[in-house]
Parts: structure tokens; C-alpha cells; sequence
């Protein structure tokens, strides 16, 4: 199977042969602050998927992010990515301007520890994997390990959906291709950061296994794949 996905500075997306796709990304800078973010019906080669269970947030990262800017008038039940856009717009930031950095990098901070406490950090505990089956609306959930994380690696899926979802309640979308995907995540903007050090071991064997796919033989296996270490 050949990758369709764009080519350039302003995506970074794993090569063909890769199970999971994601909106793995150095998430750019501000484009100044009358940047707008819709919500949109599933276009062509998306579908958004019921949940199989409502999953709890937990953790209150995000929210202690916002909790910093106090006159923003924050609206938790919304998607993340566009409420720090409307933030940015909120308090005048312009593109590069020192606060509007720093602001961002604490963002992605929190992205990354809201995705740790709500599907945890072991890669190799199940209920981490099930959990992400549930979200993925994967029925029926797989009872092992591995082929949990089959199923989850088999599917094309924003990250930042993932850390939305138990927040907002909203489905997340699943695509059927990396080009849809890739598609979706520069409209959004919604970029993961791919290279935190605060990313935990579940994190960072997908964000792995996204830059660095399995080979057949490893995906027939189930074997770890791409990357070097432990997760």
C-alpha cells in the first residue's frame, strides 16, 4: 500500500505500512489573531465513531492552562485547539510575540499530560489499550493485550480528538486514509507534539510508531516495531 500523504515542511506523517496514522507535528506559530477554527460534518473518507463507553476525564492540565489567563472566558466543554486560537485572538497575540510562545508551549505541555492521565502511561497494561479501543467505538473490544493494540493501531486518528473526547463528548473522527487525515489536521491545526519529554510510554510508542512503521512480517507478529527502547 503507497502513502497519498502531502509532502513538505508543514506535515510530517509516517511512511506507508503504518497502522496508526496521526497529526504528529511541530505545531506551527500563531498565523496572527483572526485565525478561525470551525467545526465541520465528516467530510469524504472520515467518519466520526460512537464511543463504546464514556471515557472520564482525568486530570486537570488543560484547565489549569487556561486557568493562567484568567479574563479569557474559557470554555471547557470545547474543543482544545480552538480555544487557545479564540484565547490568542481574546488577548491581542501576535504572531512571535514572546508571551504568545510561551503560552503555546505550556499548550502543548498540557495536551501532553491531559493524554497521559487519561489513557495512562504504560504501554504494555491492556486497560490503557481498552480504553482506547472504547473511545475508537473497536466492537467488539478485543480481550488481549496485543490484539487491543492491533485494532487501535489499525486506525487513521487526530490526536488531539483523543485528548478532546472524554472532555467534550464528542465522537471522534476516524479517516480512511493518511491523505484525509493529513487533510483534516492542517484545517483543524489540530498538531500534536511529537517530541515532548513529558509524553509517557504509551505515548511515545505511538508517536514512535507513527515515524517509524513496522515492517510486514513485525505487524503480523505484533511485534513492537519501530523506534529504539522501551515505551
Amino acid at each position: 500500500m503507497s502513502s497519498n500523504a502531502p509532502k513538505g515542511p508543514c506535515t510530517l506523517f509516517a511512511k506507508s505500512g503504518t497502522r496508526i496514522r496521526s497529526d504528529l507535528q511541530r505545531s506551527p506559530n500563531l498565523q496572527g489573531t483572526n485565525t478561525s477554527i470551525t467545526s465541520k460534518k465528516p467530510a469524504r473518507g472520515q467518519r466520526k465513531v460512537k464511543p463504546q463507553a464514556q471515557i472520564e476525564p482525568k486530570g486537570t492540565h488543560l484547565d489549569d492552562f487556561f486557568a493562567k489567563y484568567p479574563t479569557f472566558p474559557y470554555n471547557p466543554s470545547k474543543p482544545v485547539v480552538p480555544e487557545f486560537f479564540r484565547m490568542s485572538r481574546f488577548l491581542g497575540w501576535k504572531r512571535s510575540d514572546e508571551e504568545q510562545e510561551e503560552a503555546h508551549e505550556l499548550f502543548k505541555v498540557a495536551m501532553v499530560m491531559q493524554f497521559n492521565d487519561t489513557y495512562g502511561t504504560n504501554v504494555k497494561r491492556v486497560t490503557s489499550w481498552r480504553k482506547l479501543c472504547e473511545v475508537l467505538g473497536i466492537s467488539p473490544i478485543p480481550e488481549g493485550r496485543v490484539a487491543c493494540q492491533t485494532a487501535v493501531m489499525d486506525t487513521h486518528v487526530n490526536l488531539v480528538d483523543l485528548v478532546d473526547t472524554p472532555r467534550t463528548g464528542r465522537a471522534v473522527v476516524l479517516f480512511k486514509s493518511e491523505k484525509a487525515l493529513s487533510n483534516y489536521t492542517k484545517n483543524t491545526r489540530k498538531f500534536f507534539p511529537r517530541d515532548s519529554a513529558y509524553a509517557g510510554g504509551l505515548l511515545r510508542f505511538l508517536l514512535r510508531r507513527i515515524l517509524n512503521p513496522p515492517s510486514d512480517d513485525e505487524k503480523g507478529r505484533g511485534g513492537r516495531g519501530g523506534g529504539r527502547g522501551r515505551g
